[in-house]
């Protein structure tokens, strides 16, 4: 009876972490019908980009997001898509040289970046923030950044072709940062 009764808050835990887990999961499994949805219909492709990057945003929950794909020919990465702030950049031609700041740091080392802080953000070597300067658009608290690679040849060599980026928690959530699900997620 003292046995059951130092367990029994400990197995109410475990149940609480098990039924919250199993909800997380349910969330999860109904984001990811929510993106796959998103790209049925038959569209030209930059509409469909921005389409799977509003999608992205809305599921995440994020002020902004931003979608870079590079140009084999220039070898640049390119704003092809985005939402929120980052919106802003669309027709201002944004591009980045792999390696140049933390968009250029993905591609060229084909990295997931996730910073929850401003001074992790500020920490990292590929942190510039040039563009947030020049068109008077905020620093993010809250950056998750995820290369985008696909598998090429037979012998199955990882290619990077672009970046995806969101950035800054919408307000009034439970968490204002990102975790591992949302990296999942975007991959």
């Amino acid at each position: 009876q003292v046995l059951a009764h130092h367990l029994s808050p400990l197995i109410s835990a475990a149940l609480r972490k098990a039924y919250g887990t199993k909800a997380a999961d349910q969330r999860r499994v109904s984001q990811i019908k929510k993106l796959v949805s998103s790209l049925v219909a038959g569209v030209e492709f930059d509409e469909l980009l921005q389409r799977v990057v509003d999608t992205i945003g809305d599921v995440l929950k994020v002020r902004a997001g931003a979608l870079y794909l590079l140009n084999d020919q220039t070898r640049r990465l390119e704003l092809r898509a985005a939402y929120g702030y980052q919106g802003k950049f669309l027709n201002k031609k944004i591009a980045y040289e792999v390696g140049e700041g933390l968009t250029g740091w993905i591609a060229e080392h084909g990295e997931i970046l996730k910073f929850n802080s401003l001074a992790e953000l500020h920490a990292h070597p590929g942190w510039v923030g040039h563009y947030n300067k020049v068109y008077e658009v905020p620093e993010p608290n809250a950056f998750l950044g995820i290369p985008l690679v696909v598998q090429e040849g037979q012998g199955g060599y990882s290619k990077v072709i672009g970046v995806l980026k969101v950035e800054d928690r919408i307000e009034n959530l439970s968490r204002s940062v990102f975790d591992e699900g949302d990296v999942h997620l975007g991959e």
